[in-house]
């Protein structure tokens, strides 16, 4: 249980990064943190900080595992549209949000960030 909660955390670590502007690089910093946090807030949880795996390889990972997901959900949807939004990251630079919505034949809809792009 310990291993898959590590595998959690690493997958939703991973998906957060780009949606806070962090750079990729902060991985080993973000698991540091956690494990200050975890020291005093929940000492008995500390494992799981220690076994949670922010590697580059483990990243890369996530990542083909995060795109897998999101293009079998996508793949279901009848059809499709772009929306555009604007948003700020940590540095207050304005950035353009470009999502994909899809709807599939039980008229339940899909949304999924494709990318964010600095607005300069």
């Amino acid at each position: 249980m310990k291993t898959e909660n590590a595998t959690k955390h690493s997958f939703m670590i991973r998906e957060a990064i780009p949606k806070k502007g962090t750079p990729l690089f902060d991985r080993e910093f973000i698991k540091h943190c956690l494990g200050i946090f975890a020291s005093v807030a929940c000492p008995d949880k500390q494992s799981i900080v220690d076994k949670t795996s922010l590697s580059h390889q483990t990243v890369a990972r996530r990542e083909d595992d995060l795109a897998t997901n999101i293009k079998s959900r996508l793949m279901d949807c009848q059809y499709y549209s772009l929306a555009l939004g604007e948003s700020t990251d940590i540095s207050d630079t304005a950035q353009l949000a470009i999502f994909v919505r899809g709807v599939n034949q039980n008229f339940e809809e899909v949304e999924e960030l494709l990318d964010l792009r600095p607005m300069n």
